[in-house]
């Protein structure tokens, strides 16, 4: 009897892999004949938004006939790598802040035009420690997106975005600590907050384009785009083969989600293939409050309403023929 089960399992395993190995063959045929794309899918825990990118990979599609093959200069590849910088810093900003979190520019004193990148990093590092210990006794955490940058006559100015869990006022002494002089002990600080709609791709590209005034130049102030805490959660990438012809010109957007369309980029690379990028915002979620348990709660309020305001409505004209006629007596 257990020789006869054990040829059972082998033949159902057998069987498996022969789907599976079919399965793999038909894929591949409807590849070949139909063509496929990559969808690249970059989202939050908290869902906020997501960002989808589209592209034909030589692997699956087919080059677009029209376009020569050209080979990208140095400008279109530092192009392409500044979006998605903007895109990675629009991903931070949505998952870790809020409406009403600090959007802050730190000014340095007047004739400071001399001091070295080195000297302004550990400026920088100084005062972050500063705040790390005024976040740690506000027993809260400290989170932040900086940037630093060099005008054309020398001025550095350095802006960044902080969770506003203390009050502005402590972080702005802070500053002034770490780098007042005796002539100019308070330097100025202009402190504004994130505004209460939720998405700031503005603010992402303004971020990245602070950095890039000196991140190429010989004598970087920071060694990247823009600077951020190690505490801040980061997106996920998720990749999937679209097994189709190609794409829609203008894409829908999933339940719950509305697209920016201003912000959306598509057309051919430089090799010849065709691409498309947009975001997905969510929409219906009060942002200051925060998660999915907060809209789950506002649903069901609003579904228990309706429902006592139906019954009410039917209830109602019922309930005052009932009271002027207590006792059911019929009228002419």
């Amino acid at each position: 009897l257990n020789h006869f089960q054990g040829s059972a399992s082998m033949s159902s395993e057998r069987k498996l892999l022969k789907r599976q190995r079919s399965r793999k063959r038909r894929m591949a045929a409807r590849r070949k004949s139909k063509g496929a794309y990559i969808r690249t899918e970059w989202s939050i825990p908290s869902g906020k938004i997501v960002i989808v990118q589209k592209s034909i990979s030589g692997r699956y599609g087919k080059r677009d006939g029209k376009r020569i093959r050209e080979k990208p200069s140095e400008e279109k590849v530092r192009r392409w790598q500044d979006k998605r910088a903007e895109m990675q810093c629009l991903l931070l900003l949505e998952e870790n802040f809020k409406p009403g979190d600090y959007w802050m520019r730190f000014s340095y004193p007047p004739r400071t035009f001399d001091k070295t990148s080195a000297e302004i990093r550990r400026d920088v590092t100084c005062f972050k420690r500063k705040l790390v210990r005024l976040y740690q006794k506000a027993g809260k955490e400290f989170k932040s997106i900086y940037v630093l940058g060099r005008g054309k006559r020398g001025s550095v100015h350095f802006h960044a975005v902080i969770n506003g869990d203390i009050d502005s006022r402590l972080i702005e002494k802070a500053w002034q600590k770490t780098v007042g002089t005796e002539k100019c002990p308070c330097p100025s600080c202009n402190t504004t907050h994130l505004s209460d709609e939720g998405y700031w791709p503005d603010l992402a590209a303004y971020i990245v384009k602070n950095g890039l005034e000196t991140f190429r130049s010989d004598d970087p102030i920071l060694h990247a785009r823009y600077g951020c805490t190690r505490n801040l959660r980061k997106p996920t990438k998720k990749t999937t083969v679209v097994v189709a012809g190609d794409w829609v010109e203008k894409p829908r957007a999933k339940a719950g989600y509305w697209v920016d369309y201003e912000n959306m980029r598509a057309g051919i690379s430089d090799i010849g293939f065709p691409f498309q990028s947009y975001c997905q915002v969510k929409i219906g979620i009060d942002l200051t409050k925060g998660d999915r348990k907060h809209l789950r709660k506002e649903r069901k309020k609003a579904n228990d309403n309706g429902r006592k305001r139906k019954g009410a409505t039917r209830d109602g004209p019922e309930a005052e023929a009932a009271s002027s006629n207590p006792a059911g007596e019929q009228r002419g």
